[in-house]
């Protein structure tokens, strides 16, 4: 698949650039071709070794700015948020990636791109469709689902499997438990049902 990833954070460090470069290797592990749309202008703090395309619009920045400035650069910001979106969908249209992922996805990303036609995107997005299935074939129509993301591939970054199965709700409770995975992760899934069955795979 080819991936596409949408980053616009500048930062010269911090859990931001370790997630992109987490997210690149990975997939790259897993045979995908992945590339990066950023703003105009972007500049990112190491090489990741992958093709970046930019996009018409450059970051806004609030640094130095405060009151009436700084809500302008608000209005500014989500402007060209969504100025983003719309070249990330026409992209989409052209058959330029098989996949779109936004790591930043705050309430303000999300709601530019429930404003924006990305949300119509021709991309296919496998885990929405997985997830619908999983919740046709195990759960019954009303019932509450509390779910859990296994996490990190590697074991000595997650949470141990014991602890999710601990936390599982008791049908007493009136609760239903899924547990969700990543590719790679299939095993901690399995541990974790393993720990208790309550929890759907």
């Amino acid at each position: 698949m080819r991936l596409a990833i949408f980053e616009n954070i500048m930062t010269p460090g911090g859990h931001e650039v370790d997630f992109d470069r987490i997210i690149v290797e990975e997939f790259q592990q897993l045979g995908h071709e992945v590339c990066f749309f950023v703003p105009q202008g972007f500049r990112f703090s190491m090489d990741y070794h992958v093709p970046v395309h930019e996009l018409h619009g450059e970051v806004v920045s609030y640094s130095g700015v405060s009151g009436l400035h700084r809500l302008a650069r608000t209005v500014k910001r989500e402007l060209h948020r969504l100025r983003w979106y719309r070249q990330l969908y026409a992209a989409a249209r052209r058959g330029e990636m098989d996949a779109i992922i936004i790591p930043t996805s705050t309430y303000r990303y999300l709601r530019a791109i429930a404003r924006s036609p990305l949300r119509h995107s021709p991309v296919p997005i496998d885990t929405e469709e997985r997830a619908e299935l999983l919740w046709e074939t195990e759960f019954q129509p009303g019932e509450k689902v509390v779910a859990f993301d296994i996490g990190a591939s590697w074991e000595t970054k997650r949470w141990p499997t014991e602890y999710f199965a601990a936390c599982a709700p008791s049908h007493r409770c009136g609760l239903c438990c899924g547990v969700f995975r990543r590719p790679r992760r299939h095993q901690a899934r399995r541990d974790v049902h393993a720990s208790d069955p309550r929890t759907a795979q």
